[in-house]
């Protein structure tokens, strides 16, 4: 399968298109008929109700906070840090005027609106965006744990992002600047050495799940593993995650971009991914072994990481 320019960025440049109930088809999903679907969306601002408590939350995140949260995750993830850019940050900002404007979380925009604008509305179709989270980083963090929204955060193509905040909407423009010649580096998640990863997947993350619809949650948190956008990936790509401590092997399903099984397989770009049915093991190291064919040529990576320890409950 050859994994083109135009592949790897079709979550941001084709969603209602991607959206399909098989990878061939035309007809978008009942999940999808709002657009606000494709938007990350947390109630109460990402604090379980009841819990809201003044003098115990953190302030909100500044888009330094947050831009460094990025970079240390790409770093980890074995890619090049990103910067701001003040054209892209300011079509996110119109964007955001937009959604905040109309009270809801979509990409496009309506040019009969009397909140659109030219460049917000350029910026929106590319950008990640979540509505009702309680700052950037938490935005950030669920774009990450989202399988598809992790593919464009983590992209070797882009070296400077646009990034806005305000009213409960995020905006990240990871592609108004992408640049082809270099996206040639693939992404580990988590990284290798990486530490306290999440056991879980959280539901919240995105509306456009890699879990089979027929699964029971919880589910475990998505490995994941990219290759330069170019590439040529055989169709039948192995990975496995096994744990250090059992020698058990994740059991889960594999999502790659010729997964006919996937709806959203387009959207992988260069990803080959392992969605585990059910939790990983806190505080637990993992070994993660991808082998497939990259380019005709056989291809094997290994790395480890290791999971949060259990959280013990307040006396």
């Amino acid at each position: 399968m050859r994994l083109s320019v135009f592949t790897s960025i079709a979550f941001v440049l084709g969603l209602p298109w991607a959206c399909t109930d098989t990878a061939e088809s035309a007809q978008p999903c009942a999940d999808c008929a709002d657009t606000r679907n494709f938007g990350v969306v947390v109630p109460d601002a990402g604090v379980a109700s009841g819990t809201e408590d003044v003098d115990t939350i953190a302030p909100p995140a500044t888009i330094d906070d947050a831009l460094a949260a990025l970079n240390t995750q790409r770093i980890a993830s074995g890619l090049e840090p990103v910067t701001l850019d003040d054209e892209l940050t300011a079509g996110c900002e119109l964007h955001i005027d937009y959604m905040a404007g109309e009270g809801k979380v979509v990409h496009e925009q309506t040019s009969t609106s009397a909140f659109y604008t030219e460049r917000g509305a350029d910026a929106g179709p590319r950008s990640l965006i979540a509505g009702d989270v309680y700052d950037l980083k938490e935005a950030i963090v669920l774009w990450t744990e989202g399988l598809y929204h992790r593919v464009a955060l983590l992209d070797s193509g882009t070296s400077v992002i646009g990034l806005a905040f305000r009213d409960g909407y995020a905006c990240l423009d990871p592609f108004g600047k992408w640049d082809e010649a270099s996206a040639d580096t693939g992404p580990l998640y988590p990284g290798k050495g990486q530490t306290d990863i999440p056991t879980t997947l959280n539901a919240a993350a995105s509306p456009i799940s890699p879990v089979p619809g027929d699964w029971d949650a919880p589910t475990g948190t998505v490995v994941s593993i990219g290759f330069p956008a170019a590439s040529t990936m055989g169709d039948s790509p192995v990975l496995e995650v096994l744990s250090m401590t059992s020698g058990a092997l994740v059991d889960g399903t594999i999502r790659h971009p010729s997964d006919l099984d996937d709806p959203y397989a387009a959207l992988l770009g260069s990803t080959v991914a392992l969605v585990p049915r059910k939790p990983l093991a806190p505080g637990t190291t993992y070994q993660a072994e991808f082998r497939g064919e990259i380019d005709g040529q056989e291809v094997n990576r290994i790395w480890q990481f290791s999971t949060a320890p259990e959280v013990s409950p307040a006396p």
